[in-house]
């Protein structure tokens, strides 16, 4: 199979995703089963089994992952093959799971989710070298927010009975999946909102699906915003925080949000690095 770069945007180690099919009988375990590049040399992925063969229980489908450097509109080759498995990734995702948080560390960045009252990522430190830096301290400005035609308010961090569990949990990629429902300071609910969240080794960016549920009235329950909240602190001193924050949305409309050191505003919808 190939990998290509669409954009025009030379990629380092980027996190790659997919389904793969196999014949019938290939192989009955992903165990054996292992990933190499253009040149036959095994390189580390993670695999994980999707669908059986009824005849005789071996695989038909596998989700793939790995990372590769790619070049700007550049493509590579890569071969599964069954044999003996492949060798351990450099770096690997750990997973640490109590009764009130998920804590997701992936050598670059290391960040806790609340199994209740979900505020999306409560604490994220990001690592360079020996050098650990807290960027995110969300409490109660974090979350998922609706705000309806009433201005009515509400929040994924009012539902003490929102759920978070580890969808998947592996070395080059783990997902946290968190789901509940809007809850307004009054107790009142409205709809239903779901978001998985993609941490990968050695990487200190996150990919998140964000997912809306409307189960109301379509007549009588309208909608002003949906969004999804993230409160940074770049620097412990106001003084240092940047000037503005660069966002690039979905449909490539790049935009800047100003953030002025006297503002009390600290959060953004979104916010893409690169």
């Amino acid at each position: 199979f190939s990998i290509a770069e669409p954009l025009g945007i030379a990629r380092a180690e980027a996190p790659v995703t997919g389904g793969l099919p196999l014949a019938r009988g290939v192989a009955a375990d992903v165990r054996v089963l292992s990933l190499a590049d253009e040149n036959g040399n095994a390189i580390p992925a993670q695999i994980q089994p999707l669908a059986r063969w009824n005849s005789d229980g071996s695989l038909k489908w596998v989700l793939v992952d790995l990372q590769t450097d790619l070049a700007a509109d550049g493509s590579k080759q890569f071969r599964l093959r069954a044999g003996k498995p492949g060798p351990r990734p450099p770096h690997q995702i750990t997973v640490r799971e109590t009764e009130k948080f998920v804590t997701v560390d992936t050598g670059r960045l290391k960040f806790k989710i609340r199994r209740k009252n979900f505020n999306f990522i409560d604490q994220a430190w990001v690592r360079t070298g020996k050098d650990e830096t807290q960027v995110v301290n969300a409490g109660r400005d974090g979350g998922v927010r609706v705000v309806d035609w009433k201005k009515t308010v509400y929040w994924s961090h009012a539902d003490s009975d929102s759920v978070v569990e580890l969808e998947e949990r592996g070395p080059l990629r783990t997902v946290v999946h968190a789901r509940g429902r809007h809850l307004a300071a009054d107790g009142n609910s409205f709809c239903q909102w779901d978001v998985r969240i993609h941490a990968f080794a050695g990487r200190s960016d996150l990919k998140v699906f964000h997912t809306f549920i409307f189960d109301g009235d379509p007549e009588a329950d309208l909608i002003r915003d949906v969004s999804l909240h993230l409160p940074l602190a770049f620097s412990p001193d106001p003084k240092n925080r940047p000037e503005r924050i660069w966002s690039a949305m979905l449909d490539d409309d790049l935009f800047s949000l100003p953030i002025h050191r006297d503002d009390a505003r600290k959060d953004v919808e979104l916010i893409q690095e690169r």
